[in-house]
């Protein structure tokens, strides 16, 4: 199978997420992109402040949606073994997808295409 760079809604629809409270401009846009292509939104857990996100989702299979420019700066921290992926031209917003370097975005997406063959 062809690696893609981007991940779509679609893709992301059967996962669990962390992200901000929904007065988060990046949680509304996501409830607003689901919406708009009439897709169930995945399984949100709130969580109200950056660093226990990324701390979550360090140690745990959870993924987040961050900033690109957020995203960036926690790539460069090798210490949180955090890979990142980018969201297709659905969320117009330049934001990636955040995951554990011990259960990479890959695999997610390997589980997704298995689940799709069913």
């Amino acid at each position: 199978m062809l690696y893609r760079i981007l991940l779509s809604a679609a893709e992301l629809e059967k996962l669990e997420l962390i992200m901000y409270p929904e007065y988060c401009p990046i949680h509304r846009h996501f409830i607003h992109i689901y919406k708009k292509l009439g897709l169930r939104l995945p399984t949100i857990f709130e969580v109200d402040y950056s660093e226990s996100t990324i701390a979550f989702v360090a140690n745990s299979d959870f993924l987040t949606i961050l900033p690109k420019s957020l995203a960036l700066t926690k790539m460069t921290n090798d210490t949180l073994n955090l890979t990142m992926k980018e969201l297709d031209y659905s969320f117009t917003r330049s934001v990636s997808i955040f995951s554990n370097k011990t259960f990479p975005i890959s695999d997610f997406i390997n589980r997704l295409n298995n689940i799709a063959k069913t």
